[in-house]
């Protein structure tokens, strides 16, 4: 994301803050002992409910989960 976080805000009008994902992830993958965590997927689809198929570096999968976090790549200017 570039930019302020104030001109976010502004523009969405919510409360906003930035974190680089590097960062995010070692949050996540600190507090989730015992979890699988997977990077560099994208998701694919919602085939079944609470199914999500993605793809990724082995190809695609499916999987069943309590939660899914992602980012979107936003088209900031």
């Amino acid at each position: 994301m570039r930019g302020k976080v104030e001109e976010f805000e502004h523009r969405m009008g919510v409360p906003a803050f930035a974190l680089h994902c590097a960062d995010l992830h070692d949050l996540l993958i600190g507090a989730l002992e015992g979890v699988d965590v997977r990077l560099g997927h994208a998701l694919t689809g919602l085939p079944e409910p609470d199914t999500p198929a993605f793809d990724g570096p082995d190809g695609p999968w499916r999987l069943t989960a309590d939660l899914i976090v992602g980012t979107v790549a936003w088209p900031w200017r």
